[in-house]
């Protein structure tokens, strides 16, 4: 009776590690199922964590939401004063114009002109050579035609 005892407590032969149930399921079921629902977690506090500090952020920075107390009327645009004050502002921001700079812009067009007076000049040499016709390629040979198989009489047992 002890013999028959011990075979029914032994586990099932070909179920092993991961392969064992556990529940309704494998033991690799649970172990996918836990790992997506940790990662799912994860994601789900990093994301309250970022809107909650770009909640906090969006207050402390000092950008003032509040709508202007003046109005232009976008059919009136500038006054000829606003505009010379914006352009006396940008002119002073950008500084004259060095010498290098103008220098250098008149280097570049004479570059340019030199190099489209080269390309005039090759295209010019291209039309004056006599343009070669090419050779004709050979035919290829017609291929021979294959030869139909050779059948080998069967012997009379077979």
């Amino acid at each position: 009776m002890s013999e028959t005892t011990a075979e029914r407590a032994a586990p099932p032969r070909g179920r092993t590690g991961l392969s064992k149930r556990k529940g309704e399921l494998p033991v690799w079921a649970w172990v996918v199922l836990g790992t997506a629902a940790a990662g799912a977690v994860l994601i789900w506090r990093k994301n309250r964590q970022a809107a909650s500090t770009a909640s906090a952020g969006g207050t402390g920075t000092g950008t003032d939401s509040t709508q202007p107390t003046t109005i232009i009327p976008v059919e009136q645009g500038m006054s000829q004063s606003q505009y010379d004050a914006l352009r006396a502002q940008i002119s002073d921001l950008q500084g004259e114009v060095s010498k290098e700079a103008k220098t250098e812009a008149a280097e570049d067009k004479k570059l340019a002109a030199e190099e489209e007076a080269e390309q005039d000049e090759d295209e010019a040499e291209d039309k004056r050579k006599p343009k070669r016709k090419p050779k004709p390629r050979p035919k290829p040979k017609p291929r021979p035609k294959p030869k139909p198989p050779v059948k080998h009489p069967t012997p009379p047992g077979k």
